[in-house]
């Protein structure tokens, strides 16, 4: 065989050869280190052209509603689970109430608050093993803004993807966007999800009666609303954390960015969560349904990069859902 032939074979394997995907921590991360490329370059220019001091403030502050990661989360154990069950205080009831046309209220009937946090944590404890359709949809109320180099940032950007801008940028980072998946019964639904999946996965709840505000049933399904939070961890010490996973906390935006972007360090995070709602649908014990949502403000992420400190602000409205249940 010749040289020209053999040149033939290897151009024509090129052709039919299937694109590789880049996993997408990999692909956030290659996102992520150009962003920070992005912000450092546009600072420089800011601070060459004097109207720059080397730090961003947030150009505005959102008032609060009333209304797919750490290491160390692991995927809930036999003794997790046992926790998540324990009976909380059963002295605990919560009435609930319909207005009248004249104004006075009338009490429909006395909820056992108490009884049904034992059985929300019972049953999502029994369905962390099992097959779902797991959905996330998340979206901004209040674009990414670090401030007065935010335009910068954004036209340096614009220059390597005329389509996208600081928000779409950091947008797969915070996990903007709609994402879902079939997880698989019997397998660690965490993996199956990959970026932030220790965060979105269904993990067994640990509610209490007092975490149940303005509690509603209708049938097998329970409406409640979550205190609001102000940046909580992933302990289960707030409501939120004793609801869902689905939270960031500090030390772990700071190591994911770090691992990309070995020069950045996060030196701050604030988040308010408000606005938090969820909805549970039992039959026979078994999870048939849980839905939540909530709003998050990021009053204030601070980023070191060299000697540039970033402050960047954000605010965004997440729903997730876990259905079709498989035991």
């Amino acid at each position: 065989m010749t040289k020209k032939d053999n040149a033939k074979l290897i151009l024509k394997a090129k052709k039919t050869e299937k694109p590789k995907t880049l996993s997408a921590c990999v692909r956030v991360g290659a996102i992520f280190a150009v962003l920070i490329l992005c912000i450092a370059f546009a600072l420089a220019a800011c601070k060459r052209d004097g109207d720059y001091d080397g730090t961003t403030e947030p150009s505005s502050d959102i008032s609060a509603s009333d209304n797919e990661r750490t290491s160390s989360v692991d995927e809930p154990s036999a003794s997790d689970e046992l926790a998540g069950t324990e009976p909380v205080s059963d002295d605990e009831n919560i009435e609930t109430h319909a207005d009248t046309s004249d104004g006075s209220t009338t009490v429909l009937q006395s909820v056992d608050a108490a009884a049904i946090a034992k059985a929300i944590n019972a049953a999502t404890a029994k369905s962390v093993a099992s097959g779902y359709h797991w959905t996330r949809t998340a979206k901004y109320i209040q674009p990414v803004d670090v401030g007065s180099a935010t335009g910068a940032i954004n036209k340096v950007i614009k220059a390597i993807d005329p389509n996208s801008d600081l928000s779409a940028a950091a947008g797969d980072f915070i996990g903007i966007g709609k994402n879902e998946m079939n997880i698989v019964k019997g397998g660690s639904a965490a993996k199956q999800i990959d970026f932030h999946g220790e965060n979105y996965a269904l993990r067994a709840t640990y509610l209490k009666a007092d975490d149940l505000k303005n509690l509603k049933i209708n049938g097998n399904t329970y409406t409640f609303d979550i205190a609001n939070a102000a940046s909580p961890k992933q302990d289960k010490s707030t409501a939120i954390s004793r609801l869902t996973n689905d939270i960031l906390a500090q030390k772990q935006v700071a190591a994911e960015i770090s691992g990309f972007v070995s020069a950045a360090t996060v030196t701050s995070l604030v988040v308010d969560y408000t606005n938090i709602k969820a909805t549970v649908v039992i039959d026979n014990g078994n999870l048939k349904e849980f839905r939540y949502s909530y709003d998050a403000n990021v009053k204030e992420l601070g980023i070191k990069f060299a000697f540039f400190n970033l402050k960047a602000t954000a605010a965004m409205h997440v729903d997730g859902a876990y259905t079709n249940f498989v035991y």
